[in-house]
């Protein structure tokens, strides 16, 4: 998962370079969830299920914060409390740009994230509000891993 840049033609006239590798590899990412209220604190506390250099990234606050700000400088995520967002245009670019292997590589990355993220005791009430954040995410990545034929390990 390797990348020094990611090319996004958002219009088909007009291509942004990110030079960050984290940062693209957190819009890769980001491209097979849902595309509102990605919750950072989930990258964080789940990094060893990221690839490396965004699993490094999400280990130190100030990497992360430039991994982000490299993405925002272009407008190509949004930034709410400790959400962020993807323009669902922007995630169908990424998703179609991307080689089949890559395409199942990043499915496959979003679902161990989720799955390892989403809480066992979801009968439990103050697992409730976590649950329903991620939600969104988990039907996101299951649609994508199941067009994909891909599953947590």
């Amino acid at each position: 998962m390797e990348q020094t840049g990611a090319y996004i033609a958002a219009t088909g006239t007009v291509t942004l370079e990110v030079t960050d590798p984290a940062a693209v590899e957190l819009l890769m990412l980001a491209a097979f969830l849902a595309p509102n209220d990605l919750p950072m604190p989930l990258l964080v506390a789940h990094h060893s299920q990221l690839s490396e250099p965004l699993s490094s990234a999400t280990r130190d606050p100030m990497t992360l914060a430039d991994a982000v700000a490299a993405l925002r400088r272009y407008y190509l995520i949004g930034v709410t409390g400790d959400g962020l967002s993807v323009h669902q245009l922007l995630q169908t670019v990424i998703r179609g740009t991307l080689a089949p292997e890559a395409e199942r590589t990043w499915a496959a990355a979003a679902v161990h994230l989720l799955y390892a993220s989403f809480p066992v005791d979801n009968d439990e009430v103050g697992a409730w509000d976590h649950c329903q954040r991620l939600l969104p995410h988990m039907l996101a990545g299951v649609k994508h891993a199941q067009r994909l034929k891909v599953g947590p390990k």
